[in-house]
């Protein structure tokens, strides 16, 4: 079995699933609420903070492909179980009714700054080299945006980067560190001209949005 084959069978190797209260202090969210009176009318809006991010878009240039990670991210899982088929919140959900790859997602190489001292882009060549195996010197490293999460509820601020690459700057195989599961996915570019709308299936909006710009704007234009 090819190493991708064992990646990907460990990705989905999902054996239990479980929704759970949070028992204990949690380590990468934290909920409080927001009341203020707005024309007279008080009112509570609950949230979450989470830690600032970046994400990045990596275009290897020796082959003209756009480079993406691919992870199981459970939420996504979830939010493809329907009630019919699954159970009640907080019961355990019987991973046998729906594919596991279902939770898998299509994203940019990404990260938390949850690190004292770095800046955003020493976080984003940081997350190069972790998850994708790519050397890429800092200044190669262009800041693209800032958008801020479109969710109601969480407080989130993520930095947007871009960089060009070639095959000589992939010095490691990427994958993730600790316990992280995370397979490289390159797609010619030309799959995204036009946007090929069964990739918003697999992909997260602003990453989506990203892409088109990029294409417009810094690809086309060159």
């Amino acid at each position: 079995m090819s190493d991708d084959a064992k990646q990907k069978e460990a990705m989905e190797d999902i054996r239990t699933f479980k929704i759970c209260e949070l028992s204990q202090k949690p380590l990468y969210i934290h909920p409080f609420a927001i009341e203020y009176n707005q024309a007279g009318t008080d009112i509570r809006w609950e949230c979450i903070n989470i830690h600032d991010s970046v994400s990045i878009l990596i275009h290897n240039v020796s082959r003209d492909v756009l480079v993406f990670v691919k992870q199981f991210r459970a939420v996504r899982y979830l939010s493809q179980n329907p009630k019919s088929v699954g159970k009640e919140l907080y019961d355990d959900l019987d991973v046998s009714l729906i594919p596991t790859s279902q939770g898998c997602t299509l994203e940019f190489c990404a990260g938390l700054c949850d690190k004292p001292g770095l800046s955003p882009e020493q976080s984003a060549k940081e997350e190069l080299m972790e998850e994708v195996g790519y050397d890429v010197p800092l200044e190669k490293i262009k800041f693209l945006t800032t958008y801020f999460s479109t969710s109601t509820i969480i407080k989130n601020t993520s930095n947007v980067f871009y960089c060009q690459v070639t095959d000589d700057m992939k010095v490691g195989k990427g994958g993730g560190v600790d316990s992280e599961i995370i397979s490289v996915v390159e797609l010619p570019i030309s799959t995204f001209i036009p946007m090929q709308i069964d990739l918003f299936q697999h992909m997260p909006a602003a990453a989506i949005a990203i892409v088109c710009y990029y294409i417009q704007n810094i690809y086309k234009s060159k």
